[in-house]
């Protein structure tokens, strides 16, 4: 944690007191407890409410499903049969007497509401719940197609009496009729309504007959009033505030829980109503949803459950209803939220209720605990500010209840006399430090700049009395040299706080000038802001410092004009060395800047011709890093110009311990006309061997004072007759030819 962060913290908990700090944690605490556990509970409930709304969807929907293949699939079933006693022979459809006592039969029986056969001439005969919902039996003789009669019966189907005489409808051309003459096989007819009822909306399990030549006879139709699976859904949803209805793909509306008719009458006639038509928002706004979710209902093959986004975010179930006829109907549960809510959201009233008297009850607590707490801490609070002021007071009653308070005032109360004894021993030695400092010391007033306190020090090095410095501003002494210099060190106090070693000149009382070091900063005392400022006298200091930078330009000329490059280098490694100091000479030596040396330490070495690299350099670069290693090389260089130039290098290692690395002396020094000299002298003496031993005349060379013999050519040894020996021949030059004499004298 930084010191910024830490002086932050420090800012804003020291405005907090300790009964708040007491009560707020443990009252954030209870309420946290308390919100965590109704929050989590809630979570709890509402999973397990849309597990159960889904488990209860689902049940609604298998009832459904088995009432509808109770109620639709017996109407096929009795149509297989009816068509199975024609194909016996049992059942004669022209017999219309009998076949309308027979239907009576089977709508008593089965709750249909109308069993009918329509012949493909055009009479039609059937049984049912007809006008005034009261059973009867309609007929259209083939004979007389032109009136539909509907008969009175009793309890056993016979006709009592003519009931009313109607137009006829023209059966042949209803859907019931119609869907199964196409289709050829049994089938559910498209949903239609009577023409002579129009507010009775019914659905046809139709099926047509044929003779043994396939020829079609007619078709046997019953009646399903969807009314009935309508009073179905109603009782099933009687408790609920839900809505059951049931949808075909096209969006028309089958069924429905509501008081909303799927065909409603618009003028005069029964229009079949879409569910995006319909006046209940529910089926409206589902069916909407269904739409946009599965991008048509066609689409939706499986039972799905999901929850909507709608204004009752309610609970929806969609499951497929299909048979082996053609019915391809969907089945929409739909669960409003607070059906299921109610007690969830009275338990959350309650888990409030609880939190708000918890959080009365661990305030109340909380506030009488800080109290007890707080009281005794205050107390000792109160003594250590004094403490801090230097207002030393009695020590602290250690009659507290609380043991660890009471073990605290006892420690404060040791603490207490401990810090006062420590605090005058502190001031004693603060004043001796301060008195006997070799440094001068001051505390001045930053508002008039006068002199608080000074040490000793500053009057030795002033010269000035304390009567001359108390009460007395730095203006009125004259110390400042430069007045820029002050108005610097009050404009950086001002923005820094602090100065440290900050170089400047002061006048002392005879004129002196003294050149010293200036720290200072800006400390508070009784509530009033001085400046602390220690002056360190570096006149001497500076004097020799001058001394010796005036011997190192000398050195420094000396180096740079003598006829040699001499450097000194830093080394850690053979691959890691850096140059601390080269003179100038080495520009006469490789023709290259120490400007350029510089920017490039390795370049000198590039220069050495890489036979003597390899012969004279190499060998030596191994032995370096050893104590007191001093030789002398020679090898070639090549000159910036491109000529061969002779080097004689002469290295002295040494260890250095205050850096952990050795450090190398070099003296460079050109030997080319030196080497070019010998060289001369050694091709000139190969020339004199050559002419001295190849002459043919006998030649000797001898010393004048003794004429004693120094060399002899070949011819000589031969004339002599002695080629190996001639130096033990005690011949001297006098009793020798003196044809070919050469003396050396000496």
């Amino acid at each position: 944690m930084t010191d910024t962060s830490a002086n932050l913290i420090t800012r804003t908990f020291a405005k907090v007191q300790l009964k708040t700090l007491l009560i707020v944690p443990f009252v954030l605490q209870t309420v946290g407890m308390v919100t965590l556990v109704g929050y989590f509970s809630y979570l709890s409930s509402q999973e397990s409410v849309e597990k159960l709304a889904d488990q209860l969807m689902t049940e609604v929907g298998d009832r459904i499903e088995q009432h509808l293949d109770s109620y639709l699939g017996k109407a096929q079933e009795i149509n297989r049969t009816n068509v199975d006693a024609f194909e016996s022979g049992i059942l004669d459809l022209n017999d219309f007497n009998a076949l309308g006592k027979y239907f009576y039969r089977q709508v008593q029986s089965f709750n249909f509401t109308y069993v009918n056969f329509g012949s493909k001439e055009g009479g039609f005969i059937g049984a049912g719940y007809g006008l005034g919902n009261k059973l009867e039996i309609g007929e259209i003789p083939v004979s007389d197609q032109s009136k539909s009669r509907s008969y009175s019966v009793d309890d056993q189907g016979n006709r009592l009496k003519l009931a009313a005489t109607l137009k006829n409808p023209q059966y042949s051309n209803a859907a019931w009729y119609l869907d199964a003459v196409k289709a050829g096989r049994p089938i559910w007819s498209s949903i239609y309504t009577w023409a002579d009822l129009p507010d009775r909306i019914s659905i046809s399990a139709s099926t047509p007959v044929y003779n043994t030549q396939k020829n079609l006879l007619g078709v046997l139709g019953i009646d399903l009033e969807l009314s009935q699976i309508s009073r179905f859904l109603k009782r099933l949803n009687s408790r609920r505030s839900g809505h059951i209805f049931i949808i075909e793909r096209s969006g028309l509306i089958v069924a429905s829980s509501g008081d909303e008719s799927p065909a409603p009458i618009i003028n005069g006639k029964a229009t079949p109503l879409k569910a995006l038509n319909s006046r209940e928002p529910v089926i409206r706004d589902v069916t909407q949803h269904l739409m946009q979710e599965f991008g048509s209902l066609q689409a939706i093959s499986q039972p799905q459950s999901f929850r909507p986004a709608l204004e009752q975010k309610p609970f929806v179930r969609v499951t497929p209803y299909r048979d082996d006829y053609g019915l391809d109907w969907l089945v929409v549960t739909v669960i409003p939220e607070s059906e299921f809510m109610r007690k969830i959201h009275a338990n959350a009233h309650r888990t409030l209720i609880i939190c708000a008297l918890a959080l009365v009850i661990a305030i109340g607590m909380g506030s009488f605990t800080a109290y007890w707490i707080a009281k005794p801490i205050l107390r000792l609070s109160r003594a250590s500010q004094a403490m801090a002021k230097g207002e030393w007071q009695d020590s602290l009653s250690e009659d507290i209840a609380i043991a660890e308070l009471k073990v605290l005032a006892t420690s404060f109360n040791l603490m207490s006399a401990q810090v006062k004894k420590t605090f005058q021993e502190s001031e004693e030695k603060f004043a001796k430090i301060f008195r006997t400092s070799p440094d001068l010391i001051s505390i001045v007033s930053i508002t008039d700049g006068i002199h608080l306190v000074v040490n000793d020090q500053f009057f030795a090095l002033t010269g000035y009395t304390h009567e001359e410095v108390i009460g007395h501003t730095v203006d009125e002494l004259n110390l400042m040299v430069h007045s820029l210099q002050a108005k610097e060190i009050y404009n950086l106090l001002q923005t820094q706080q602090r100065i440290r070693n900050y170089e400047m000149e002061l006048r002392t009382k005879s004129g002196e000038i003294k050149i010293g070091l200036l720290s200072s900063e800006l400390i508070e005392l009784d509530c009033q802001i001085f400046i602390l400022s220690v002056f360190k006298d570096i006149s001497q200091r500076q004097q020799i410092e001058l001394a010796l930078k005036a011997s190192e330009l000398r050195l420094r000329s000396i180096l740079d004009y003598a006829p040699a490059f001499i450097s000194g280098v830093r080394l850690y490694s053979l691959d890691n060395w850096e140059y601390e100091y080269f003179s100038l000479g080495i520009e006469a030596i490789s023709g290259y800047t120490g400007e350029e040396i510089a920017a490039n330490p390795s370049l000198f070495s590039s220069l050495i011709l890489p036979e003597d690299q390899e012969t004279v350099v190499r060998p030596i670069l191994s032995n370096l890093f050893t104590e007191n290693f001093f030789t002398t090389i020679e090898y070639r260089i090549r000159h910036k110009n491109g000529s061969l130039r002779w080097i004689a290098n002469t290295i002295n290692i040494r260890w250095d311990e205050t850096t952990s690395s050795y450090y190398a002396t070099g003296v460079i020094l050109d030997i080319t006309k030196r080497k070019y000299a010998e060289i001369a002298l050694r091709e000139s003496e190969t020339k004199f061997s050559i002419i001295f031993n190849t002459t043919p005349d006998p030649v000797w060379i001898a010393t004048l004072a003794t004429g004693r013999l120094l060399n002899v050519n070949e011819s000589f040894c031969q004339f002599w007759g002695d080629t190996q020996n001639w130096q033990k021949l005690s011949l001297t030059f006098n009793n020798l030819p003196v044809a070919n004499v050469a003396i050396q004298t000496g």
